[in-house]
């Protein structure tokens, strides 16, 4: 069964609610400090793992996608570039969730600028990847071919 967990902050104060009751631990900061010290660092390295997962798995959508396209050209088939395309985008997806994920863990404004003209390029690639796509489509569809997912 699931258990319902969750933690509220004030004033010095910890509130643990679990399966109806609230466990409050009181008493001085230090050792609230110490309960949000945990949780900071935990919350960091849970994102930290996801970054590197996330690119992780972009990577291997690009380089995987890149392979098959070659091969695809390679046959001549006619929906090399839609199929470069979806897989160009579905990488930078993974790509920028991970930036957006390492915004959680920057505490620099530099960092933070860095971060966001990273997330800025990516969406901007995949918003010109997905342009592609559609009018990829649309010239099949004024063409009379049928779209071969």
């Amino acid at each position: 069964m699931f258990c319902k967990k969750a933690f509220l902050i004030y004033k010095s104060r910890i509130a643990l609610y679990n399966k109806g009751m609230y466990i409050i631990f009181t008493g001085g900061g230090e050792e609230v400090e110490e309960i949000v010290s945990f949780l900071e660092i935990l919350l960091e390295n849970i994102a930290s793992i996801a970054i590197v997962l996330f690119e992780f798995i972009g990577v291997a959508i690009i380089i995987r996608t890149g392979v098959m396209g070659f091969v695809r050209w390679l046959r001549h088939d006619d929906r090399t570039g839609i199929y470069l395309a979806q897989g160009l985008a579905m990488g930078l997806e993974f790509k920028m969730g991970s930036e957006i994920l390492r915004t959680v863990i920057v505490r620099q404004w530099q960092e933070i600028v860095t971060v966001a003209g990273i997330i800025a390029l990516r969406a901007a690639l995949t918003f010109l990847l997905h342009w592609e796509i559609k009018e990829e489509r649309r010239n099949e569809a004024s063409t009379g071919k049928q779209p071969q997912f």
